[in-house]
């Protein structure tokens, strides 16, 4: 994934007055991932160390919700699945 497209992500929401959690580290996107059991791929780390997500039941024109790491955490926690939710859509 590239850090430029990501970033367009990031104005188009702040075109759009939406509020923006602040980037995490990569030790806590490791640590959030660690509570729910998964791994986490470069991918993930560098998104989540882009942008931190949209604020709680936030979602951009497009009607996409990207999720912080606590509601990612929280909606993951009692699933038992081979993958990660991260939004709404």
């Amino acid at each position: 994934m590239q850090t430029e497209m990501l970033l367009k992500v990031v104005n188009k929401w702040k075109a759009e007055n939406l509020e923006i959690a602040s980037p995490y580290s990569k030790r806590h996107i490791q640590s959030a991932f660690a509570k729910i059991g998964k791994s986490v791929s470069k991918d993930i780390i560098e998104i989540y160390t882009t942008f931190g997500g949209l604020a709680d039941e936030m979602m951009d024109s497009n009607l996409l919700s990207f999720w912080t790491l606590d509601q990612l955490v929280y909606e993951n926690s009692s699933r038992k699945s081979d993958f990660v939710l991260f939004g709404d859509f």
